[in-house]
């Protein structure tokens, strides 16, 4: 007989700790929802979107450093749009094709991949950050050969090469061109913030439709903060 899986509830001491650079937990109104998309706001620029910032303007080497940051910030955002927990791939690839411009747009030919014990294909942008840039940081600490980091001559978030950048082999001699996905880790900080703006003034406003977008985030900031809006 299988046991039940144990869980844990934690919450902050709310004296104790900050829940931004500036609020300590006590000091938010937590019974105003708009004050707390303030107080909220303001954590994710600090956590994120100013160090990414820093980390660009003080050289182009460390865009690296700002892409994975710019990663974590779109895996947070994923969750609370979609009311989860934890993040999923799935979450992740579709908020990168809703959200993301360019993110959705199909390859001419697919980037092959292993996963498990076969051989499996990424059709678009969003499928290569996640497992490119955000799986590669995390899982082997840097971006697969099939993507990279440059700011870009068009102003677009990212650009397929279909060659010149990277090859594969399937039996470590007969290489052949493998295509490429180059990142421009501003413009994409740029457009999650522009998304970030748009959430936050349809979490703040009263319209029933945003009722449910306004139960997602509830949820997921309840299992994050362990405070009940």
């Amino acid at each position: 007989m299988s046991q039940r899986r144990p869980t844990l509830r934690y919450r902050p001491i709310r004296t104790e700790r900050l829940f931004n650079p500036s609020r300590l937990y006590s000091t938010v109104n937590w019974a105003s929802f708009p004050a707390v998309l303030v107080e909220f706001n303001k954590q994710l620029r600090a956590w994120y979107i100013a160090p990414a910032k820093v980390l660009m303007k003080k050289s182009g080497h460390y865009s690296f450093a700002a892409l994975s940051i710019t990663c974590t910030l779109v895996d947070t955002l994923s969750q609370y749009h979609s009311g989860k927990t934890q993040g999923t791939r799935g979450d992740f690839i579709r908020f990168c094709r809703k959200h993301i411009p360019s993110a959705k747009k199909r390859f001419k030919t697919p980037i092959p991949i292993v996963k498990g014990k076969k051989v499996e294909y990424l059709n678009d942008p969003a499928e290569v950050l996640y497992y490119g840039v955000r799986c590669g940081v995390i899982h082997e600490a840097h971006t697969k050969l099939y993507a990279a980091i440059s700011g870009s001559d068009d102003r677009s978030v990212c650009k397929y090469h279909e060659n010149g950048l990277a090859e594969y082999s399937r039996n470590g001699r007969d290489f052949k061109s493998c295509p490429t996905v180059v990142f421009d880790p501003g413009l994409l900080l740029d457009s999650v913030t522009r998304f970030l703006r748009s959430y936050l003034l349809a979490l703040n406003d009263p319209n029933p439709v945003n009722d449910r977008l306004r139960e997602r985030f509830k949820r997921k900031f309840f299992a994050s903060f362990g405070v009940q809006l």
